[in-house]
């Protein structure tokens, strides 16, 4: 069962670099660690349990031999980097593996862990659909194996002097509106929203809600911002809305190459 949005992924060049970057903007953040045999590393801007992760490829070898997700992010940084992917939290995801699988998605669960700078570690399993993590028109999967308090009190969340304090929603660009929907609906049963559409954009699309987190899956109705994406780096997450205290009037967007 999914019971939350877990967390957004950025990829970065350099992470001391944005996370210097990232502080500027008023966020706090915080070491992450290195994913054992993945080659990357990453970065925590925790909210609570959601957070945004920098991510970065510290041993490109070793990110390209650890399989297809790993060559993805390291062409995704090639290209400059940005939005990678986004991660929706649940217990016994084995479920949706299963319902992945009859989709024709695979479903394996694999397990994870992150090596923290105090001696610490993470642990946790995922399925990505495709088993690919980066830049698809889905969320992949986490099942915690480490406690929610535990990894709390090693990383609390962050006091933000921009006034973040969640993810409002999450953009994602399709190809296929209508193809990309049985992910959504049937394999991870989420709330379906209605219909939008986005003039600025010139695109159409879905909304559906998980927690307090909207997914908008956008498909390009003509020529604009949403096609050019989708031609230059394909599929996958496109925009992230923050959100903010309420005394706080401000409103930041985060795209594929880079922040506005």
């Amino acid at each position: 069962m999914l019971t939350r949005f877990d967390h957004a992924v950025i990829a970065v060049p350099d992470l001391d670099a944005a996370a210097a970057a990232y502080r500027g903007f008023g966020f706090d953040v915080r070491p992450g660690g290195r994913h054992p045999r993945c080659g990357t590393e990453n970065a925590i801007i925790r909210f609570g349990l959601t957070y945004l992760e920098l991510i970065a490829v510290h041993d490109e070898r070793e990110a390209l031999e650890s399989g297809e997700s790993g060559r993805v992010l390291v062409e995704h940084l090639r290209r400059g980097g940005g939005l990678a992917g986004f991660v929706i939290a649940g217990v016994e995801i084995s479920a949706q593996g299963g319902s992945l699988q009859k989709l024709g998605l695979g479903g394996e669960l694999i397990a994870m862990s992150r090596a923290r700078p105090d001696g610490s570690s993470f642990s946790w399993r995922i399925i990505a659909p495709e088993g690919v993590q980066w830049r698809r028109p889905w969320p992949f999967l986490i099942e915690w194996g480490t406690p929610d308090a535990d990894r709390l009190a090693h990383e609390p969340a962050g006091h933000h002097e921009n006034g973040a304090c969640g993810i409002a929603s999450v953009t994602v660009a399709v190809r296929d509106l209508e193809a990309a929907l049985p992910v959504y609906r049937q394999a991870l049963a989420l709330a379906d929203a209605g219909s939008l559409t986005r003039p600025d954009l010139r695109a159409y699309g879905r909304r559906f809600v998980i927690g307090d987190t909207d997914i908008q899956l956008l498909a390009a109705d003509g020529e604009g911002a949403l096609s050019r994406q989708i031609e230059a780096c394909g599929e996958g997450p496109f925009e992230l809305s923050l959100r903010f205290h309420p005394q706080v009037t401000a409103h930041a967007q985060l795209h594929p190459g880079g922040t506005s």
